[in-house]
């Protein structure tokens, strides 16, 4: 395998067929590194899609005449994106939980001003409450969701 790979994947020298070649190549440390780093962040579809981008971004990203390998440049960009999914999803965890500790009126907020993006007037008209309330209410949902995020 070619450790210099530096020409754009669809112009000289390198083509579709190429491109897969590559990847079948580096299938077996892409399936190993989803087995290690990337159970339960995707599903192993889009695992292997994303991996497959990420392979394209690093054929045209990689220097020729650098001393890391094309595998290992690769093998860096994966685990890096592994480690991405899993900090947002521990992020994402952290946010449900948070939403989960506030009060029925607290999620009732969120839900109808940012899931369903109603702004703070369409909300005071449609339950007849007072905006400056609902500013106040926003406010202090923030600012738990904030306090509990930091903790």
């Amino acid at each position: 395998m070619d450790q210099t790979i530096k020409d754009n994947p669809f112009g000289k020298g390198w083509n579709q067929e190429r491109l897969d070649s590559l990847f079948l190549t580096l299938e077996p440390m892409v399936l190993s590194l989803y087995k290690k780093y990337g159970e339960g962040a995707d599903s192993f579809e889009d695992a292997y899609q994303n991996s497959y981008e990420i392979m394209l971004k690093a054929v045209n990203s990689y220097e020729e005449g650098s001393l890391l390998p094309f595998i290992r440049y690769y093998k860096d960009q994966l685990i890096q994106y592994y480690m991405d999914q899993i900090q947002e999803n521990e992020h994402l965890q952290a946010l449900q939980e948070a939403v989960e500790a506030l009060d029925d009126r607290g999620r009732w907020f969120l839900y109808h001003h940012y899931y369903q993006g109603k702004k703070i007037e369409d909300i005071a008209e449609e339950f007849g409450m007072n905006i400056q309330g609902l500013g106040k209410l926003k406010e202090r949902v923030l600012d738990q969701l904030r306090d509990y995020m930091s903790d």
